[in-house]
């Protein structure tokens, strides 16, 4: 009986140790390339992400040849103090009249600068009779409007020597309601025995939204007109990002289903709509698992269209960032093909400190085991050599990475609690004992 109760207890602690063993399943080979530096950075590809369990990416930890963790922390893209504005220009589209233009009015042309890119929009008569018409443009700010605080409406009038023309501005969110930024601009140059006066720039403070439609009336002249927003820009450490394109894995809800590998830091989405021509109001939710609510992260519209002899399509459109892997984008109408969803992700980075005895390890992927971050350490070597780091080929977890690793404290509060209920009774039971002595009778 004693051998068959010693048999199951064996077989208990067995199990236990092997139960502990499977805390982490995968490692990476580390390569320094700097083997003299202390502090050391990883650059976590996005394949790594699809090995790891917590949504705070804690299942990831460095260890030594003996399996002993060294001090580690998570570094993410974080905002600088330094800001700095300056100029951009801005596409415009031409936007047709509400009347049918006629052939002998003024006619809009897009024409860029090879040197600095610089689109324009040209404003241009058939001739001498052509009666002056109303001009319209469409301006998306895409990636620039969240930091947008002014935008500047340029006139080249050339060598005429008169000329004016009054301008209208509006701006909206969503191509829908639609709000006065500018009204009754006068833009002119007037010549006065010798003396040339011009004011040929107007600048608008209060137009901040993504879109903006810019009306002219009453031209006295062809002219040309360029726009540019000025926008507050501000530095990012480490800054480096990569963009991920992914395609549809499936349909529900109204929508078109993305992937992630894992929880990558996303920032920015695009569409790709390879060949297809198409305009549509784009809707874009994520959710961290399939039994999770979409959660709405962006909205604007996504077009790829032919204007002016030249495809044009929106830039990056940014939102506060998220991790989570599934995304969604609805779009109306609803494409039959749907396009491509192009996401721009922070990188992220795994700082250690080289303390233990080399080789290192990356350990990842746990139900149970949690880093712990050491940001003080850390950044009390940022003064110091910092060397990069590479990542080998993908291994199951060593035994003796799995059996060293860390494990969290117990939790004693429990039977504290029980010793001094305890203590407090047997103390309670004392003094009743003693009581009852003195009042026992001889």
């Amino acid at each position: 009986m004693n051998r068959s109760r010693g048999s199951v207890l064996l077989a208990c602690v067995l199990a236990s140790v092997s139960g502990r063993a499977a805390a982490y399943d995968w490692q990476w080979p580390i390569e320094l390339e700097q083997s003299d530096a202390t502090l050391h950075r990883i650059s976590l590809d996005a394949d790594l992400y699809s090995f790891l369990r917590d949504p705070a990416l804690g299942d990831l930890e460095v260890c030594d040849a003996h399996g002993a963790l060294v001090p580690s922390v998570l570094v993410q893209a974080s905002a600088d103090s330094s800001s700095s504005r300056h100029w951009e220009h801005v596409v415009a589209f031409p936007l047709p009249d509400a009347a049918e233009p006629d052939p002998g009015a003024l006619q809009a042309l897009i024409t860029r600068s090879v040197a600095d890119e610089q689109l324009r929009v040209e404003v241009r008569g058939a001739g001498p009779s052509a009666e002056p018409a109303a001009q319209q443009w469409l301006m998306d700010l895409g990636d620039a409007h969240p930091s947008a605080d002014q935008v500047r409406i340029d006139l080249d009038a050339g060598g005429v020597e008169s000329w004016s023309a009054k301008l209208s501005v509006e701006q909206s969110a969503d191509l829908q309601a639609w709000r006065s930024a500018g009204r009754d601009i006068q833009l002119y140059r007037v010549t006065h025995e010798g003396h040339r006066l011009e004011a040929l720039s107007a600048e608008l403070p209060g137009a901040t939204s993504r879109y903006l439609r810019v009306r002219m009336d009453q031209a006295s002249g062809p002219a040309t007109l360029s726009f540019d927003v000025r926008r507050s820009q501000r530095t990012t450490v480490p800054g480096e990002t990569h963009e991920i394109t992914l395609s549809a894995a499936r349909k529900e809800q109204g929508g078109w289903t993305y992937e992630l590998p894992g929880r990558l830091r996303v920032e920015a989405w695009s569409l790709d709509w390879g060949d297809q021509t198409w305009l549509a109001d784009a809707t874009l939710s994520s959710r961290a698992t399939p039994e999770s609510a979409w959660q709405q992260r962006d909205r604007g519209d996504s077009y790829r269209l032919r204007i002016a002899d030249a495809w044009r399509s929106p830039s990056w459109s940014s939102f506060p960032a998220a991790r989570q892997p599934q995304w969604q984008v609805v779009l109306q109408p609803a494409p039959a093909v749907p396009p491509r969803l192009k996401l721009r992700l922070t990188r992220d980075y795994l700082d250690f400190v080289a303390s233990g005895t080399p080789p290192f390890r990356l350990v990842a992927g746990s139900d149970s085991q949690r880093r712990v971050d050491a940001p003080r350490r850390v950044r009390a070597l940022a003064g110091t050599q910092q060397g990069a780091a590479r990542l080998g080929a993908r291994q199951p977890a060593a035994d003796d990475v799995r059996e060293v690793v860390r494990v969290p404290p117990k939790d004693y509060s429990r039977w504290l609690l029980w010793g001094a209920l305890v203590i407090g009774a047997l103390l309670v039971l004392g003094m009743v004992r003693q009581v009852l002595r003195e009042q026992r009778p001889g």
